[in-house]
């Protein structure tokens, strides 16, 4: 039987109304945690050119957002980011959805890890999110531009 965790489920609209979903496993593991994850979703929305429309955690945050113009604004295009989890070493891998420009080094596809808005997203990415253990994630190791499916 799959072992059951607690997720903050972040949902995104790009400009041509298309869905996406980001599924980022939370730090509080307990049974019936009612955290607040709005200040997670308003950093998370810093650094996407699509608008995040909604933010679940047992119960919905519905967010009035709207999404914007950038070369990467498509929910199919993505910022693929490698963390882990210090105290076990494992591997964490989550796509931020239609993302800025402006996180990027000069060559377009890599993240700049020293950006502002990627900085306080990992901090609060650091507090809030982990594993089904309780383990907080760690620091950003290295993110990279690509688009969903491979198109």
């Amino acid at each position: 039987m799959p072992a059951l965790y607690n997720q903050v489920i972040i949902q995104y609209r790009d400009k041509n109304g298309k869905m996406a979903t980001s599924f980022w496993t939370t730090v509080d593991q307990d049974e019936g945690a009612a955290a607040e994850y709005a200040t997670l979703a308003g950093l998370a929305q810093n650094v996407s050119d699509a608008a995040i429309v909604s933010v679940q955690f047992q119960q919905t945050l519905n967010i009035e957002a709207t999404p914007a113009d950038g070369p990467y604004c498509t929910v199919f295009d993505r910022c693929m980011v490698l963390s882990s989890i210090p105290a076990t070493l494992a591997p964490v891998t989550f796509g931020l959805i239609a993302p800025t420009e402006d996180i990027f080094l000069p060559d377009n596809l890599t993240l700049d890890l020293a950006n502002d808005d990627i900085i306080a997203l990992q901090g609060e990415m650091a507090a809030q999110l982990g594993d089904r253990l309780g383990h907080a994630q760690g620091p950003f190791r290295r993110g990279y531009r690509t688009r969903s499916r491979g198109n």
